[in-house]
């Protein structure tokens, strides 16, 4: 009988942790969603206002960007030593790949990705109108997650 107990209540928290884990997943992905359209948001400001090169703008975002899209900069700070044997663009899709921490899904890995195609590459506008693209992408995303939340969460 006492077996029967301990095994119902092994049972029980295991599901019970397994829940929480799920939504934890589900908050952390909003949090990150939303942490990526900040900082986008502020690397367009600096490319358009102070047209600042991207070696510097990296390094910048990845000390003042909110948690996990500062891990991203720092991470492509870190490639901007391949500069030259890589793209921009080939150091920003690495950076993304490498930053588990954001747990974007493919399709927001591509989007995100995207922007580095006009990094470092073409003017100031350019890059700004391939940011906007990305910040209003990641804020639909981010809405998606945040109704997966709502609805998911009651379910665990």
């Amino acid at each position: 009988m006492t077996a029967k107990i301990i095994g119902a209540i092994v049972i029980i928290s295991a599901c019970s942790i397994s829940s929480y884990r799920a939504v934890l997943n589900l908050t952390d992905r909003v949090r990150s969603l939303q942490s990526l359209e900040i900082s986008l948001g502020v690397m367009k400001g600096e490319i358009s206002g102070f047209m600042m090169p991207v070696p510097e703008l990296f390094e910048n975002l990845g000390k003042s960007a909110p948690y996990p899209a500062n891990i991203l900069f720092r991470n492509a700070c870190r490639e901007m030593e391949s500069l030259g044997s890589c793209s921009f663009f080939e150091i920003w899709r690495n950076s993304v790949e490498k930053t588990p921490e954001l747990k974007l899904r493919d399709t927001e890995k591509l989007v995100l990705c995207q922007v580095g195609l006009s990094l470092g590459k073409f003017e100031a506008e350019a890059q700004t109108e391939a940011i906007d693209r990305a910040i209003s992408r990641m804020a639909a995303f981010r809405s998606e997650a945040q109704e997966e939340r709502r609805r998911d969460g009651r379910l665990h």
